[in-house]
């Protein structure tokens, strides 16, 4: 039984985010580039509509982008906890990775603010995953950039960035019930106390592990599934195996519970949009 609400429909963009892309308008207006070229991020909030045509088999099926960057391979976005947070600007952030250096995946901030704060703190976009408490050195035109972004949100730099991430990293272990590879995890959904992950059997063949994940999607909790979705992402298909047949019955079990978006996804990367 499900004890929280999906949201069948697009989040909309909150009032922070709405400011952030107007402010990264008008200073484009005043120095003559954009954020993009200038601090290397664009603000660039895809709704779920949208971001459900998005085919990156690592990303994950709950991620709703928020920004790209000059690298394309790096991007950020919003963890909607599988369509059951309340609103886009309580939702954690991820920076997300499609080579997949340690992680495709790896949660960076709380929410929206605490991004921005950690982002005028390390003064770069692309340390963020650091826990090192050094900032970066930047031009007069970028630290114009950070100085506006900390007036208009009224924020301050962290003193720690090291015990932010590490408050972070437990605040999340805390409210997860089925730990994954990438420590996003999965929190309760159902109620349901009994949950497990799939572990790949040695020395078994194709047949016979599909036959133990066909057992263990048909009788596990709902977290566990999703659980085995998110590690299978991370581990980009491969170390974790699927199988037409079981992400059939995973987009179908999506499906029955009214994970909208996260089903859309799921067929997409699979091949089975059709």
């Amino acid at each position: 039984m499900m004890h929280k609400k999906i949201r069948q429909s697009a989040y909309p963009a909150f009032e922070a985010l709405k400011r952030m892309e107007e402010l990264e308008r008008e200073i484009e207006e005043e120095i003559g580039k954009s954020f993009f070229d200038s601090i290397g991020i664009s603000f660039d909030y895809w709704p779920e509509d949208e971001n459900a045509e998005y085919d990156e088999e690592n990303m994950p099926i709950d991620m709703v982008l928020l920004a790209t960057t000059t690298v394309s391979e790096c991007s950020f976005g919003f963890i909607t906890e599988f369509s059951t947070i309340d609103d886009l600007a309580n939702a954690p952030i991820v920076q997300y990775e499609s080579i997949g250096l340690d992680k495709h995946a790896t949660l960076i901030a709380h929410h929206f603010i605490d991004f921005l704060r950690l982002l005028i703190t390390k003064k770069s976009v692309f340390g963020l995953m650091s826990e090192e408490d050094t900032a970066s050195d930047v031009s007069p035109e970028d630290q114009y950039i950070y100085k506006r972004i900390m007036e208009t949100f009224q924020i301050e730099p962290f003193a720690s960035v090291q015990s932010y991430k590490q408050q972070l990293k437990a605040d999340r272990a805390k409210n997860s019930v089925v730990d994954t590879y990438n420590g996003l995890g999965v929190s309760t959904l159902t109620g349901s106390t009994a949950h497990q992950r799939f572990v790949v059997p040695d020395g078994e063949d194709d047949e016979e592990i599909m036959a133990l994940l066909t057992d263990f999607l048909k009788s596990s909790s709902l977290e566990s599934k999703l659980a085995y979705i998110r590690d299978v992402q991370e581990n980009s298909y491969i170390d974790i195996p699927s199988f037409e047949e079981t992400d059939v019955l995973l987009i179908a079990e999506l499906k029955r519970h009214g994970f909208v978006n996260e089903a859309k996804r799921m067929a997409l990367i699979t091949g089975n949009d059709d």
